[in-house]
């Protein structure tokens, strides 16, 4: 699981930490965020699920959960109609190209993790996921956070 929760720390980092204006990138769910790190994006293990593909086969599958934390307070009042911080964990998280192709943007999440598993020697990410919206306090402020879990699928190996 370290190996995976790494990759993909290194992914987020690479392609989305900078372009996004993200100011930090977690391994593991870092429940005080100090407020000068966000928004910050952390990757953390959520468990491992071990199925047997022959009699002498086995596959493990990785869920992780990816989480957009931004300082709600940043957008207070932003908009008298909607509140603006949603959408801005959304546009992290998962923007899409503009036209009919739905293709998410080169610098978020989704695009990082899922162009680069699927080409992975070791892992393959395949299509099960699902992004939540919300909103939580993580004790010392309150933040807006978008959370991705993914599963992903190792190589099948030799017992």
């Amino acid at each position: 699981m370290d190996r995976i929760v790494s990759r993909i720390v290194a992914l987020i980092t690479a392609s989305v930490k900078t372009p996004r204006g993200i100011k930090a990138v977690y391994k593991g769910d870092i429940f005080l965020v100090p407020k000068a790190s966000v928004p910050a994006i952390m990757v953390s293990p959520n468990g491992t699920e071990i199925r047997t593909q022959t009699n002498t086969q086995d596959v493990d599958i990785y869920t992780i959960d990816v989480t957009v934390v931004l300082d709600a307070r940043d957008y207070f009042n932003t908009s008298p109609t909607e509140f603006t911080g949603l959408f801005k964990a959304a546009l992290i998280m998962e923007e899409r190209k503009s036209g009919t192709s739905n293709e998410p943007k080169t610098d978020t999440v989704l695009y990082a993790i899922r162009h680069s598993l699927d080409d992975d020697a070791d892992y393959s990410l395949k299509a099960e996921g699902r992004i939540n919206y919300g909103f939580s306090d993580r004790r010392e402020f309150p933040t807006v956070e978008a959370n991705m879990q993914i599963q992903v699928h190792s190589k099948i190996y030799t017992r």
